[in-house]
């Protein structure tokens, strides 16, 4: 689990991060301790690639 938002958000959106492979038919867990504004921030990235986000 990730409890910086700096750090949860860099698993999301640096070069090699999770936005690089998600899609349809694949989805993100978070299990973060972040405040809610990172985790909606991951979300919106996320399903608009068309991926699924469940936090």
């Amino acid at each position: 689990m990730l409890a910086d938002p700096a750090v949860a958000l860099s698993v999301v959106f640096d070069e090699d991060g999770v936005l690089k492979s998600i899609g349809p038919g694949k989805s993100y867990v978070d299990m973060s301790t972040v405040d809610p504004n990172t985790s909606c921030t991951i979300h919106k990235a996320i399903t608009e690639k068309g991926g699924g986000a469940f936090s």
